[in-house]
């Protein structure tokens, strides 16, 4: 039997020969399979009222779809059609103060592979930034004195904060951390016959930016308050103060 298939080998050797040399011709034109396209580090930064940059990379040179909406799964789509493995997709026109969810999808440069990230189906997601509060109606009333009342509105619930002083420093403050939009804020323990500067501030909720303090408006007011004992109450006024009290970080 040893020797009949030694025979029969013999007897097949060009045809075996001729499968060796097509199967090396196969290797040769058809490339090692590279390894899988894989997308790591996916991110969401620069968020803002409007505005958020998506990141990810991937071990090849790939493009960049980012699918998101306020919808799971999300139904709004922004892509890079140029080959990279560091992704940024930027995503505009958002909603302020509004979850997102997103998914970040490649696709390498041979257009046969596709992965998809997102979150293990659960989404990745972030939320944007509230508008800022708009301020109006500020007016000072109930002065006596030692006493006044601050108040104005805001569009949104946050809290209130009156900085005052005889200067234009307004180094005193009188603050409630109660969320309303009509403040109400009573300065107490004035001088008698004295003018007192006064600005409102406006802050935001927790899960904003940095707050950002702005006057307005943007010339302080003052106040004015009684001699002891006098009985009517002096007018509010507008004067002018140094640009620098314009705003303050």
């Amino acid at each position: 039997m040893k020797g009949w298939s030694k025979a029969r080998l013999r007897e097949h050797k060009p045809a075996i020969a001729v499968i060796v040399a097509l199967l090396l011709l196969w290797l040769l034109a058809v490339p090692a399979s590279a390894s899988p396209l894989e997308i790591t580090d996916v991110s969401s930064g620069n968020i803002t009222q409007t505005t958020a940059t998506i990141t990810w990379t991937t071990d090849l040179l790939a493009n960049s779809t980012v699918n998101y909406g306020n919808d799971s799964p999300p139904g709004l789509t922004a892509s890079d059609s140029a080959f990279d493995t560091n992704h940024v997709v930027n995503l505009t026109d958002l909603s302020p103060d509004t979850l997102y969810y997103y998914e970040v999808i490649s696709t390498n440069q041979a257009g046969n592979e596709t992965q998809v990230d997102n979150n293990g189906g659960f989404y990745y997601t972030f939320t944007t930034m509230m508008l800022p509060p708009t301020i109006s109606e500020v007016s000072a009333s109930n002065i006596t004195d030692t006493t006044a009342t601050i108040t104005w509105t805001t569009d949104q619930q946050t809290d209130s904060t009156v900085n005052y002083g005889n200067t234009t420093e307004v180094l005193l403050t009188a603050s409630d951390i109660t969320p309303v939009s009509n403040h109400t804020i009573n300065l107490a323990g004035l001088t008698p016959s004295t003018q007192y500067y006064y600005e409102v501030i406006r802050s935001r909720r927790p899960r904003s930016a940095p707050v950002t303090i702005l006057i307005t408006p943007s010339l302080p007011l003052y106040i004015s308050t009684l001699r002891a004992g006098d009985g009517a109450p002096p007018a509010t006024a507008i004067t002018p103060l140094p640009h620098w009290l314009g705003m303050r970080q």
